[in-house]
């Protein structure tokens, strides 16, 4: 067996733990600890003798619901491609790409910043290739929503980790009002925050609002897909009938769920709650993409859960849970929970292309089983990464990649990583190859997320107080355009 795949038996069967982080720093990510010393910005520019003559007057301001979001706004005299500088001094410089404005001016939104933090910035402009720019002006972002749990962020001074910003929805367990949709940077502190409960959001591809999503409505009840301005002053909800389980952002301005698609199949009394991938636009147009039933019929011996919501008589069938869209593939990847399998969807045709797992694999095994309790599937390059929530393959909830062989028909198990303490996510978590290649491992009902290397060193680990359970949480490199 290779020594990958043995990582994790022998962790479990020795007791011992995975390598611990390399002298690390534990942020106590509340973000009030950001540092505050400024200093002008580090970006190579000329600062003009009189800039209202070239930017006009030159404002930023503070949102009043989400103060860690600062929006600069000037009236430019001279045309030229524009954007803002801004950061802090022991950090790198960062930009932001400058918007038309409904006024005739500029502006753009700065993200990224920290709670109680001074910050530069710069107007910049380029001019007959010359890049002019404002003199360095500072602006204070407010304080953090106090109902915020204090996160822990670990982060390995000795192993590579991707940086960025990860998108995290925050739900206390006990149900009350504090449940938030949060971003939180590299060292774990709020970035931005906006009180909601959900489990899944996304920053939109126009990089304008952040989308959510956190109802599981019934075949006969309305979902909604909620896109927050970045400020947090609009909120516009697109209506799905039976959304339910994830949504994902296809093109600018047209999202895909998961709806319902129910039936009665000969032999049996009962109503089979099967599924279907639902695109919808801002227009509210609809069109379905797939549905679970070109692809199978259910196993009639059972057994089947009941559960569906408003829809006591139907039962479930596959349970899907989990909906990712791949751009250079132009496929759908699908989890399902109950049929221990998940699905990759040509969105052009709607036929399925495979299933991987459980009685209908298209793949065998190199060796070993095909064995996974999937809630998330994202596509590799030569595979997919699963986050397993347990199953007889793993002893914790475990993500694992599978390189697949589609013209031999061959799955290959070759990574699989556990905690050390192999918990168990038994609900939502889910598995994200980052850019740098590292993957992000995220236990939502333990509240914690891990970074891991492809060789098992851990990078990061987040953790959320006791009481607080995450949504999907996604990482991404950049926030400002």
């Amino acid at each position: 067996m290779p020594r990958h795949l043995l990582l994790p038996l022998l962790v479990g069967l020795t007791g011992c733990a995975l390598p611990p982080l390399d002298k690390g720093e534990d942020s106590g990510a509340t973000a009030d600890s950001a540092p505050n010393d400024t200093g002008a910005v580090p970006t190579p520019c000329t600062v003009v003798e009189d800039p209202v003559a070239l930017f006009g007057e030159v404002q930023a301001e503070v949102s009043a619901i989400i103060p860690t979001v600062v929006t600069v706004r000037w009236s430019p005299v001279v045309p030229g491609e524009s954007w803002v500088s801004f950061g802090q001094s022991w950090e790198e410089a960062r930009t932001a790409r400058s918007q038309d404005q409904d006024d005739g001016g500029l502006g753009t939104t700065l993200l990224g910043l920290r709670a109680s933090a001074r910050y530069d910035y710069q107007v910049m402009v380029r001019v007959d290739g010359e890049v002019l720019c404002s003199p360095p002006a500072e602006v204070q972002t407010g304080a953090l929503d106090p109902s915020l749990p204090t996160l822990t962020t670990v982060v390995s001074n000795g192993v590579a980790s991707s940086g960025g910003f990860t998108l995290l929805p925050l739900s206390d367990m006990a149900g009350g009002q504090s449940s938030q949709l949060t971003i939180i940077d590299a060292e774990g502190h709020y970035v931005w925050f906006f009180p909601l409960r959900s489990h899944r959001m996304l920053l939109s591809q126009d990089r304008q609002a952040v989308l959510s999503f956190g109802d599981h409505a019934g075949p006969d009840q309305d979902g909604f897909i909620q896109r927050i301005s970045l400020d947090g002053s609009t909120t516009e909800q697109i209506v799905v009938r039976g959304a339910h389980g994830d949504i994902a952002e296809v093109t600018p301005g047209t999202y895909a769920t998961l709806g319902w698609d129910l039936r009665t199949v000969a032999g049996s009394d009962l109503t089979f709650a099967g599924e279907s991938i639902v695109e919808v636009t801002d227009a509210g147009e609809r069109v379905q993409i797939w549905s679970l039933w070109d692809a199978l019929e259910p196993d009639l011996s059972g057994p089947f859960a009941s559960g569906v919501p408003g829809y006591p008589e139907a039962v479930y069938w596959a349970h899907c849970n989990y909906l990712h869209y791949d751009l250079d593939r132009d496929a759908y990847y699908v989890a399902s929970r109950y049929l221990d399998a998940v699905f990759e969807i040509d969105r052009a045709t709607g036929h399925t292309r495979w299933i991987l797992g459980g009685t209908h694999s298209d793949f065998a095994p190199t060796q070993g089983s095909i064995t996974f309790d999937p809630h998330s599937v994202v596509p590799t390059e030569d595979g997919v990464l699963i986050f397993d929530t347990a199953s007889t393959a793993t002893v914790g909830s475990a993500a694992v990649e599978y390189a697949l062989n589609e013209g031999a028909r061959t799955a290959t198990r070759t990574w699989q990583y556990e905690t050390e303490d192999h918990l168990i996510s038994g609900f939502f978590g889910n598995a994200q190859q980052l850019w740098n290649g590292n993957r992000l491992f995220a236990l939502a009902a333990n509240g914690q997320i891990d970074e891991v290397t492809p060789d098992y060193r851990l990078a990061s680990r987040t953790r959320a107080p006791f009481g607080w359970s995450l949504g999907y949480a996604t990482r991404i490199a950049e926030l400002t355009q």
